[in-house]
């Protein structure tokens, strides 16, 4: 099952979070296409407040299975089978230490946002944590005015070579993108998707990696220690 995101359910019997869900914006898990699913008919499974129902897809008839769940403050909406366009945050993320606070919190909301089908809102938050990466890694006088600039700039300051090279020319070329960062061009699915890529690419080179082969080095030195 998929935890659907607060913010995609557009109307609720009563007030939220234990408000059940009359509507639900979501991509749908048998054609993709983000739809409002219309989550009627809900049936209790037990004297907890477990309830279950079907929706069916306005665009393919497909009717995925919705499932209210108390969770300790309030409640929480899943749907089965999860949807195939959905993205998790990156294996260990939450370990990094440079990947805390503000920049954890975007870099999930951008998540959180693609996966709802907010295209915008993941295109927009996806390109304010990559600049927050920047901003942790490159000094204020030194870093470009914009997104691709910065990405090249990081080559000072982090031995990148080539990887970084790839992404910073592909999204010099990508005009596309650059617009949809620059504001020019309204962000639509695949803009949200490079967006997305783009940010877990540098998220797992930069901090994931390096972090879990810091780990790995001291539990061999730990275990070095004990022979």
């Amino acid at each position: 099952m998929h935890r659907i995101p607060p913010e995609s359910i557009v109307r609720r019997e009563g007030a939220a979070p234990d408000g059940v869900p009359l509507s639900v914006d979501l991509s749908c898990p048998f054609c993709a296409r983000v739809s409002t699913f219309a989550t009627r008919g809900w049936q209790a499974i037990d004297d907890l407040g477990l309830r279950a129902t079907r929706a069916e897809c306005p665009a393919c008839g497909e009717s995925p299975a919705f499932v209210w769940v108390p969770d300790g403050e309030g409640h929480a909406l899943f749907v089965h089978p999860r949807p195939s366009t959905v993205r998790r945050p990156l294996q260990g993320v939450e370990k990094v230490s440079e990947m805390q606070g503000a920049l954890l919190r975007t870099y999930r909301a951008a998540i959180d946002a693609f996966n709802a089908g907010q295209w915008v809102a993941a295109t927009v938050l996806g390109g304010r944590a990559l600049e927050a990466i920047t901003r942790e890694l490159v000094p204020e006088s030194e870093r470009g005015d914009t997104l691709p600039g910065q990405l090249v700039e990081l080559l000072e300051h982090r031995d990148l070579e080539q990887p970084i090279l790839v992404l910073a020319e592909a999204l010099r070329r990508s005009r596309d993108l650059v617009d949809h960062f620059a504001g020019t061009e309204d962000p639509d699915p695949e803009a949200a998707r490079n967006t997305l890529d783009l940010l877990d690419a540098l998220v797992a080179y930069l901090f994931v990696l390096p972090d879990r082969v810091r780990r790995l080095r001291d539990h061999l030195a730990g275990e070095a220690a004990l022979d």
